[in-house]
């Protein structure tokens, strides 16, 4: 790290480079942002830029990673508090909320133009370890829902997966049908995995 800055500035740096990346994200897309427009909302030299990110989609994706953990600290909040619903409505209404949330976002677009592309431009060791945390992320939603789940976490974090990408998708949908057809499969997949609770 740029010796240049203290601990301090370098926690800033990072922040102010992550929430421009972020509102880049919105105008302009991955590939079309410069690195001399990520640096202008940090204020700092286009060299200094290299000591904090390799380049300009690793800090993409962590900023990208940033906008999903928020999603699911929410969907957190929905299974450690609505227990007034069952465990398969409490999951049901956590996915419900992530995929409604994901496509008021701005990570809609980026999902359905940008993320092979992002994907291509990353170390593949680098993309795994993403995986293996976001596995670890779902995985310690799950727990504390407080549901036991008698199946294999990597299947649950297909599933979940697999909902949470047909938002890109909404598109060759009929709109009238989309929302509810949204709500009958998460239903489903939540009434079959929360089936194999223990």
């Amino acid at each position: 790290m740029a010796t240049a800055f203290s601990e301090n500035e370098i926690q800033i740096i990072h922040k102010q480079l992550k929430a421009c990346a972020k509102e880049c994200l919105t105008k302009y897309g991955v590939k079309k942002t410069t690195v001399d427009q990520l640096v202008a909302g940090a204020s700092i030299s286009k060299g200094a830029f290299y000591k904090f990110y390799e380049s300009k989609e690793m800090l993409f994706f962590e900023a990208i990673h940033e906008i999903e953990t928020e999603i699911y600290d929410h969907a957190i909040t929905i299974l450690k508090t609505r227990m007034d619903l069952s465990p398969s409505e409490r999951l049901e209404e956590a996915l419900f909320y992530a995929c409604q949330v994901l496509e008021s976002s701005n990570l809609l677009h980026f999902m359905k133009h940008e993320l092979d592309y992002l994907i291509r431009k990353l170390p593949p060791d680098f993309i795994k370890q993403h995986l293996d945390e976001e596995a670890s992320l779902i995985n310690q939603i799950i727990k504390d829902s407080g549901i036991q789940f008698n199946l294999d976490p990597n299947l649950i974090l297909s599933v979940v997966h697999s909902i949470i990408y047909l938002a890109p998708r909404r598109s060759i949908i009929d709109e009238a049908y989309y929302e509810p057809a949204l709500r009958f499969i998460i239903k489903g997949a939540c009434e079959q995995l929360c089936k194999n609770a223990l």
